[in-house]
């Protein structure tokens, strides 16, 4: 992990020792700001965004609901294909599903079977831009590549340990990104990115989970997480980790770089750490079925998903835990520094709420899908007012919040003193 998270490291031996001390007697969370802290173990990092977001709100052009649909979809995954299209799989169905651009189904592809063609547990799909579409299968695992008609083309396995997730392609070559998994500690390495060649059927994994991961951002103590791939406008391979809203860029076998790191608007950071008499407080537990069931749940913003754009940017989309009720987000990064730059975010308001899972459009970004299993609504929406997603925006000031840390010194005769122990750290930023 080394260089990855060594750039974390910026403040002092003594601050770190203040940090830990006071942490480790109250079991209080450590804020850090931007990529400047250090991550305590057992405790929660939370990383602070310079400004509020501005308000947006998208407009509904397409929607079904299995409730009054009975050929309606429950989706569980899907992806835009490169002509503006969904592919979507309904893994209780064990059906995997062409849609046009209004929702409109246009085949099935494959079946449900044991059979060559067929799959019986379908996770992921996606379609690339020369008429393949790949179908990942939780039995096996395997990997299986249809003609974009629906005739099967081959299968092939993927490695054993391998929990699928997530699936991108690029025209040549398809990537799998599979579930982040410490069901026990210490677990055994395992892979969670494989590359796969639909020429030749073999496979290659390029990133496995080490017991290292655990406890450090952005797995934090999660007991399981997903990843999402995606691949850039120059063929770049990153992967974002949905409870840790995390995105590296891959560079080569178990080799990465943090270009993006999720971040909470410093208004609200502020609010939930101070009550009305000023005393900070922890923040509590987010309530998420999403999260670990382990103790502490740490991870207070979720990423839902991202595209990566032109001109270094990357386009992602939130959810968050401390503001709002779970507000969702669109947040834009530069990726300029270690953990992104933030050039502009968007509260997508209490509409947003209830909608579970979303996928963008990396073709046309302010097209958005969204769909809810609990209720098998899938809807087609577009943001107008995010002209910087098309352009170059202006830069904003990273400053960082105030760092509040409660401890407690013990002095002779036993008598207990409350110290308030507060760092301001800034660091500047090159725009």
């Amino acid at each position: 992990m080394g260089n990855a998270y060594r750039s974390e490291m910026k403040t002092s031996e003594m601050m770190h020792s203040w940090l830990f001390l006071a942490s480790s007697i109250l079991g209080i969370t450590h804020v850090s700001p931007g990529s400047i802290g250090t991550q305590i173990p057992n405790h929660t990092t939370v990383y602070a965004c310079p400004h509020d977001r501005a308000g947006l709100v998208g407009s509904v052009y397409a929607t079904r609901s299995a409730i009054t649909d009975a050929e309606a979809p429950v989706l569980s995954y899907a992806r835009f294909t490169p002509d503006g299209g969904i592919i979507g799989v309904d893994r209780l169905a064990s059906r995997v599903f062409l849609f046009d651009e209004d929702l409109t189904l246009i085949r099935i592809i494959g079946r449900e079977g044991p059979g060559p063609g067929e799959y019986q547990d379908p996770v992921a799909a996606v379609a690339d831009d020369v008429g393949r579409v790949f179908v990942t299968d939780a039995t096996g695992p395997s990997m299986i590549v249809y003609q974009e008609d629906g005739v099967f083309v081959r299968e092939d396995p993927l490695p054993i340990n391998f929990s699928p997730y997530g699936l991108a392609a690029d025209g040549a070559l398809a990537y799998a990104t599979g579930r982040v998994l410490f069901h026990t500690i210490p677990a055994p390495p395992r892979p969670v990115l494989v590359e796969y060649d639909p020429n030749t059927g073999g496979s290659r994994v390029l990133l496995r989970q080490t017991p290292e991961w655990f406890g450090r951002p952005p797995v934090y103590r999660n007991g399981v997480l997903e990843l999402i791939p995606q691949v850039g406008p120059q063929g770049d391979l990153y992967i974002g980790f949905i409870q840790g809203y995390e995105i590296w860029r891959i560079i080569g076998p178990d080799e990465y770089e943090v270009v993006v790191r999720g971040c909470i608007p410093e208004g609200a950071l502020r609010a939930f750490l101070a009550e009305d008499d000023g005393t900070p407080t922890n923040l509590p537990m987010p309530s998420s079925v999403a999260l670990s069931v382990r103790s502490p749940r740490v991870s207070y913003n979720l990423l839902g998903d991202f595209v990566v754009l032109p001109g270094e940017r990357i386009l992602s989309r939130g959810i968050l835990y401390v503001d709002e009720g779970g507000a969702r987000s669109l947040d834009l990064f530069a990726l300029d520094g270690d953990g992104g730059r933030l050039m502009a975010s968007w509260s997508l308001g209490p509409e947003e709420v209830l909608e579970a899972w979303t996928t963008i459009n990396p073709n046309a970004p302010t097209q958005h899908l969204t769909w809810a299993p609990y209720d098998g609504t899938t809807s087609l929406l577009r943001f107008s007012d995010i002209s910087l997603v098309t352009q170059s925006g202006p830069t904003m000031d990273a400053r960082p919040p105030f760092v509040a840390l409660l401890t407690m010194v013990v002095v002779g005769g036993g008598v207990l003193f409350l110290v308030w122990l507060t760092v301001i750290v800034r660091r500047n930023v090159t725009p």
